[in-house]
């Protein structure tokens, strides 16, 4: 029986830079001819990038992604359906739409139906959804192509809508293969996690074989699996193959897109893109062999009745070589069915591409080695700067961001083979002969320990010996002249200062600042420190060493920093170094302000753990509460032994309602912080972000009087049921 190929394609595209991603475009397609793909599928908006923005109001934009359309019917591309994903402006509106391209002529315009405006996203921002719930507009209408699309392919009108599927007749003497035709239909991204997704009635009422998703999902924790499932739940009950391809890596935000494209055979993924050796690379193709009686058979052993025979649809006939033939004869259409005949497989010369599920099963730890190494690449390579710089603590978080750093050199070393990453890490390093990861984080990475007379003998010892262990250049600076100068001129009041004062903190804060900046000589990103668990409450000094360029770890939490840096333990480390890791993890949080004796969990009232499960219940995956709902919530979870072995402090609700109102208390009182935060990746459902992501006010009533009210009201009511 005759198998033909399905590819996915994985690109990291980056917003507005047409060149480039037309560049990668092309690359995908000829390595999906290479591998004997009959179709070939793109990300989402992958002409343009995804994360333009308002770029998208701009006409230039929509302009520029038809020229890129143009370049690629110019390469005449044969035998193969080439699937792309770019905005189009249609009466007035602009829709996100996928181009279907065949032997150089435009087969349809599929438009999105449901946009994604959750998380990050704020698609109905730009984009208008096609259709509606009550069908008042007409699923597909006719198009008017652009005079430069038509002088290319003679082509004025084609289909525009949503309600088209491909039927396949192949050029093939194989009795299995054209038994019936091979039917494709579309969806893109949001429709597959909508309730009412798009594939179901491909698959059930239409009898599509194939669904090809196009999407630009990006990376959060511990989303990967839940994505996977539910790309997996598409075939498994109905039968049938999906193609969902996604984007990767930085497109100019604060988001990571995801990658993992994938090809599911009734609900078994059988071929993915993306492992730890390939996630650098910009162009990512991966190739499933089906066989059209594989999906046939399943359906007919489950006892799955498609019911095709119910849909009334009108067929437009479309030859591979001459293009569609009866346009004239249809005036409006509802459903419409593309039957494209003559279509061969490339049989010869192609190269089989062996499946790869590498990554079907990852680990936290390694979502942030590789989305936080994968992201750092990107900004750093796209802003042709030669490095990074840390101010190094001594501490965890600091510590973290320069592993971070050192396992990026780590996977530059390991890829070094790929063409563009050598001429990238060239940039960096020079003409340098590079031996391993540390020449090249040697040249990559500069790490700053700046102290005062407050500073102590054991952060410095663990900054000093991570930078040996990782090869970074290290400098230590002594600034503490420099600190008391300012003191001594600046000092209005006399009065308190037997003990070090917020502003003397601040002060000493600020000035490491100042001093990373000029270490970091005008070509190095300064790469901020802090955590999302101390940017929630605003356990930090406003333009202190959390201001900087970029932040790897601002939402990640420090629980997971944790796992993650003995993670590397465990992973890069030889045996004998690895007492320099421990003292990293056993060492207490310490902000160093006043003293070595100084405790970050004293300073800010709640542990590091329960921070991060307040974060998760004010929003994220544990909930969405204010105060009260909080206390409720987290009392409950308690007392029902959910909650217990992460909460152990809290034994009783007055404990809780301190805790809370401390937490909700500084949140507010430091909301204003989080509207200067350093654009950091985003990781957590429970960011902070203020400029993507968690929008809210950023002037409170701290006391918050009404709510903790209600919270001493429900407290006396559980004392009084004891």
């Amino acid at each position: 029986m005759e198998k033909f190929g399905i590819a996915v394609c994985t690109l990291n595209q980056f917003s507005l830079d047409f060149q480039s991603n037309c560049e990668r475009i092309k690359s995908s397609i000829r390595d999906a001819i290479k591998y004997g793909a009959i179709i070939r599928v793109g990300p989402e908006l992958e002409i343009t990038g995804y994360g333009c923005e308002d770029a998208f109001f701009e006409v230039d934009t929509v302009l520029h992604a038809w020229q890129v359309v143009a370049e690629i019917i110019k390469c005449d591309f044969k035998h193969i359906i080439i699937d792309l994903g770019m905005p189009v402006l249609k009466d007035s509106s602009l829709y996100n739409c996928r181009i279907l391209l065949l032997n150089s002529k435009i087969l349809f315009i599929r438009p999105k139906m449901r946009l994604a405006n959750d998380g990050n996203y704020r698609e109905s921002r730009w984009f208008t959804p096609w259709g509606n719930s009550n069908n008042f507009e007409r699923n597909v209408v006719w198009f008017q192509l652009p005079a430069l699309i038509t002088s290319l392919t003679g082509q004025q009108f084609v289909p525009f809508g949503s309600d088209v599927v491909l039927d396949l007749v192949f050029n093939e003497k194989n009795e299995f293969l054209n038994l019936t035709p091979f039917r494709i239909g579309f969806e893109v991204c949001e429709e597959m996690w909508n309730p009412e997704s798009a594939h179901i009635k491909l698959f059930y009422e239409k009898g599509c074989h194939l669904v090809c998703n196009s999407s630009a999902s990006y990376w959060e924790l511990r989303k990967l699996n839940r994505c996977l499932k539910i790309t997996q739940t598409t075939t498994s009950k109905s039968g049938g193959v999906y193609a969902y391809s996604n984007s990767i890596g930085c497109d100019g935000g604060r988001i990571c897109f995801a990658g993992r494209s994938v090809i599911l055979l009734n609900g078994e993924p059988i071929t993915m893109t993306m492992s730890k050796d390939n996630f650098l690379n910009e162009v990512q193709v991966a190739v499933a062999y089906i066989n059209q009686s594989d999906v046939t058979s399943y359906r007919q052993q489950s006892n799955i009745k498609v019911q095709s025979h119910r849909a009334t649809a009108s067929t437009l006939l479309f030859d591979s070589i001459a293009g569609f033939k009866n346009v004239n004869d249809l005036k409006s259409m509802n459903d419409v069915i593309i039957n494209i005949k003559g279509l061969e497989i490339n049989k010869k010369g192609f190269e089989l591409q062996k499946s790869n599920l590498s990554m079907i099963n990852t680990r936290a730890e390694e979502e942030i080695l590789i989305y936080v190494s994968l992201w750092l690449w990107d900004y750093l390579r796209r802003s042709s700067m030669k490095g990074f710089i840390v101010p190094l603590s001594g501490g965890i978080d600091s510590c973290s961001v320069a592993i971070l750093v050192y396992c990026l050199c780590t996977f530059l070393e390991q890829q070094i083979s790929n063409l563009s990453i050598c001429k990238a890490v060239e940039h960096i390093c020079g003409q340098t002969q590079i031996k391993n990861a540390t020449d090249i984080c040697k040249h990559m990475l500069r790490c700053c320990y700046l102290a005062t007379k407050y500073s102590g003998k054991d952060s410095l010892e663990r900054a000093k010996n991570l930078t040996r262990l990782i090869g970074a250049d290290f400098r230590e600076i002594n600034f503490n002249n420099v600190y008391e100068e300012i003191q001594t001129l600046a000092t209005i009041s006399k009065k308190g200062l037997d003990k070090v004062t917020l502003s003397q903190q601040n002060l000493q804060a600020r000035l490491r600042m100042v001093l990373t900046y000029y270490l970091s000589e005008g070509d190095r990103l300064v790469l901020a420190t802090g955590n999302v668990d101390e940017a929630l409450v605003g356990y930090l000094t406003k333009y202190d060493c959390s201001s900087a360029d970029l932040n790897p770890i601002g939402s990640i939490s420090k629980h997971d920093l944790r796992e993650f840096v003995h993670y590397f333990k465990t992973q890069f480390v030889e045996e004998k170094h690895k007492r320099f890791i421990d003292d990293i993890l056993n060492a207490v949080p310490s902000a160093e302000l006043t003293g070595e004796e100084q405790r970050d969990e004293d300073d800010i009232g709640i542990t590091y753990d329960e921070l991060s499960i307040f974060g998760r219940v004010r929003r994220g995956d544990l909930g969405c509460y204010g105060p009260y709902g909080m206390f409720c919530k987290l009392w409950e979870d308690i007392s029902n032994n959910l909650l217990r072995s992460s909460l152990p402090n809290i034994t009783s609700p007055d404990i809780l309602a301190f805790k809370v109102k401390r937490f909700f208390t500084l949140h507010s009182r430091n909301r204003h912080k989080q509207t200067v935060l350093t654009p950091a990746l985003h990781s957590e459902t429970y960011s902070p972000d203020d400029n993507r992501f968690d929008h809210r006010q950023f002037l409170f009533n701290s006391q918050w009087t009404w709510q903790f009210g209600q919270i001493d009201e429900e407290v006396e009511k559980i004392k009084a049921n004891q």
